[in-house]
């Protein structure tokens, strides 16, 4: 449907424009464009001081918090790892671009 596409679009800028001002607390923030496999989980990674770290995970929970989902939700499942693509969703792993050429 449409409309209920359109509205994804529109609270996960929303969420990401949130998330991406949160570099305020002085850590690196990466978001994932690509959702992890068979999921509609988008990992996001902080880099930096452990403090500032937690301090970005507290406002990142908040944010989660304040933000509820709308639409289908399909956790991440381990079992759906996938090696060759773990560097575009955020997975660990072998590095894939070695494999790629």
């Amino acid at each position: 449907d449409r409309d209920k596409f359109s509205e994804f679009i529109t609270v996960s800028f929303r969420f990401d424009y949130h998330l991406y001002s949160l570099q305020k607390t002085g850590a690196r923030i990466k978001i994932f464009s690509n959702w992890a496999p068979q999921s509609t989980d988008r990992i996001i990674q902080i880099v930096g001081e452990p403090a500032k770290c937690i301090d970005t995970i507290r406002e990142v929970i908040t944010l989660i918090k304040t933000n509820p989902i709308k639409g289908p939700v399909s956790p991440y499942d381990p079992h759906n790892y996938d090696d060759y693509y773990a560097d575009e969703y955020g997975g660990y792993g072998n590095n894939a671009n070695d494999r790629r050429g």
